[in-house]
């Protein structure tokens, strides 16, 4: 094959590509740069429009501050329709945004929307949450003496608690904990920062083998970053 007609092939599939993308839904954010929040709350409402909106839907995402225009509370948000097939989603702040888009997305998974193929016409809807605080509870925990013969101290180890370790089930439970607009998530626990905290002055102080200890920092570095891309607070 010649050099000229692979350029010409080269040429004709990033054509067709940007045609087939061209009349594809697009999501504009107005507001700086997209934080790993921002970016999770696109990702939501992407999939829920994948292959419903080919005909060029537009959704506009802001954060506009507490108390501004619309009188956004913390968290809170408002969604409007800014037109044929547009939509704004405008958040108080980072987690208004976020919990904007997820509303959007329930809007849109409405069988009657979806059939139509465009985005909402007549939306316009202000929300807030009421508590500031909401979130469950995580015992790391057993229901008989702990190995020093309390009943709260267990360190953080694959034996005592092995759901802990495991990043799959937390990405479902922190999706559903997101989906009802959970904010904070608690581990609760006597005493866990022997199995998490090395001290130089104190290696006594640590309770679990080094090898623990760097899965357990490991995974608490990782759990914290996809608890806070989702607005979540680990306590």
């Amino acid at each position: 094959m010649s050099v000229r007609v692979l350029k010409r092939l080269i040429v004709l599939t990033v054509f067709v590509a940007s045609c087939a993308s061209a009349g594809e839904l697009k999501i504009i954010y107005k507001t700086g740069k997209a934080t790993p929040r921002i970016n999770y709350a696109v990702e939501q409402v992407s999939k829920a429009c994948k292959g419903y909106y080919a005909k060029g839907g537009t959704i506009v995402v802001s954060v506009q501050g507490v108390g501004k225009a619309d009188n956004l509370k913390p968290e809170g948000f408002r969604l409007k329709s800014l037109g044929k097939n547009k939509v704004a989603v405008i958040g108080a702040d980072q987690s208004g945004v976020l919990y904007g888009c997820l509303e959007l997305v329930d809007c849109i998974r409405n069988a009657r929307i979806r059939d139509s193929k465009v985005l909402p016409a007549k939306l316009d809807l202000t929300d807030s949450p009421e508590f500031k605080l909401r979130g469950p509870a995580i015992g790391m925990q057993k229901l008989k003496k702990d190995p020093y013969g309390g009943h709260y101290h267990w360190p953080y180890t694959p034996t005592y608690f092995p759901f802990f370790y495991d990043k799959a089930q937390w990405r479902e439970y922190l999706d559903f904990l997101v989906s009802i607009r959970m904010n904070s998530l608690y581990l609760w626990n006597g005493h866990p920062f022997a199995s998490l905290v090395q001290l130089e002055d104190y290696p006594e102080a640590l309770e679990v083998p080094q090898e623990i200890l760097d899965k357990n920092r490991e995974l608490m570095y990782w759990l914290t970053s996809e608890c806070d891309k989702r607005g979540i607070w680990l306590i």
